[in-house]
């Protein structure tokens, strides 16, 4: 007996943007190998083959004009008080829901949020992201990379090692820092 194929989601590729992010070089004009550092993402996500739609939500005009060079990609006014540093990244995925909704009736199965802090992230990623939802069933699936600098925290006698210990010896595995 033939096992059915499981049914792609629809899947809301979501950039959300801060034109005046909380470090200098995640701003989104920031020049980067040539180009503004906004363009990285955008590039690479209109590439991906697995998402439904595209969403940019920006308080910047300047961002959703500069979104207007693709087509494919819907750009959404985000209201000003969803970009404070201290509003939860839930209410813009909220706003940005209900707008869609609203608007044309789309209502997606999972949302693959990208931000353009990580401009090396190619269209596979995400392509393969999506097929881990997807295989394993998942709800969510978030990306790690391992930090291999040493970390610190504070104890009562200054700075200690996280992920080493004071002579800088080989790591234990138990001991590796995922961001």
């Amino acid at each position: 007996m033939e096992e059915e194929a499981t049914p792609l989601p629809k899947v809301l590729g979501l950039v959300p943007i801060a034109e005046q992010p909380s470090f200098a070089l995640g701003a989104p004009f920031t020049d980067l190998a040539g180009k503004p550092l906004i363009a990285h993402t955008l590039d690479e996500i209109v590439k991906a083959k697995l998402l439904d739609k595209v969403v940019v939500s920006s308080a910047s005009q300047k961002v959703l004009d500069f979104v207007g060079q693709y087509g494919s990609i819907l750009a959404l006014h985000r209201p000003k008080n969803l970009t404070k540093l201290s509003s939860p990244i839930e209410d813009t995925i909220t706003h940005v829901l209900e707008s869609l909704k609203r608007e044309s009736g789309y209502v997606p199965d999972a949302i693959c949020i990208c931000y353009i802090s990580h401009p090396f992230r190619r269209a596979e990623h995400i392509d393969r992201a999506i097929d881990t939802l997807t295989i394993f069933q998942v709800d969510s699936v978030i990306s790690i990379q391992e930090e291999l600098s040493f970390c610190y925290h504070h104890g009562r006698q200054g700075l200690l090692p996280i992920n080493g210990s004071r002579d800088r010896s080989l790591r234990l595995e138990r001991k590796t820092i995922i961001k």
